[in-house]
């Protein structure tokens, strides 16, 4: 993808490594041009904008209209904040021969048609107590909840349930949310 156009947008994929082709992520590269065609100029634009005052969160940028992150075997994904229906943090407890050896910890977000990316990860040892996945998430959803309050935060069995039972009714009950707590701020402001 060409970001000549879009020099903040560019300045982060540099930042981040670069979108390239290559005979691994053919699949993977053709589908995130594609959803940057069907965005179109405009949002883009916007993006583009904000992009220069993104805050950098792990592997990712997050600003109020999208979340930008690089994901293997440099695919450069530009997410739209409408898009987004639910993050949380996953952790892994990692072991040789039964003797706990590291904890990581990841971002991931999910989309309203059930992608999932990976935001970024971060190590730490075995035996730590700090909530470093709730701590990511405090700094990202202010930022999300500006333009779309709708969004789910951190991670619950029953939101995984329902998202595996019946994604839509969940991406409806989301939207639903954004859209009274947007037309109830119109209202206290009006």
């Amino acid at each position: 993808m060409d970001f000549t156009n879009y020099p903040n947008i560019a300045v982060i994929d540099a930042k981040l490594g670069g979108m390239k082709q290559t005979m691994l992520n053919k699949k993977a590269f053709a589908a995130a041009e594609e959803r940057l065609m069907r965005m179109g100029h405009d949002m883009l634009s916007q993006i583009n904008y904000e992009a220069q005052s993104a805050v950098q969160v792990l592997s990712s940028y997050v600003m109020p209209s999208a979340v930008i992150c690089m994901q293997p075997f440099h695919v450069l994904n530009i997410i739209p904040v409408n898009d987004i229906i639910w993050i949380y943090g996953h952790v892994v407890k990692n072991s040789t021969n039964f003797i706990p050896t590291s904890k990581d910890h990841s971002i991931r977000l999910m989309t309203r048609t059930g992608e999932t990316y990976v935001l970024g990860q971060k190590s730490t040892n075995p035996f730590t107590k700090k909530d470093i996945t709730g701590d990511i998430i405090n700094q990202i959803a202010p930022i999300l909840s500006r333009t779309r309050p709708g969004i789910l935060f951190g991670y619950s069995d029953e939101i995984a349930n329902a998202v595996q039972q019946n994604l839509q009714s969940v991406v409806n009950a989301v939207d639903e949310r954004c859209y009274n707590a947007i037309a109830a701020n119109q209202n206290n402001n009006a």
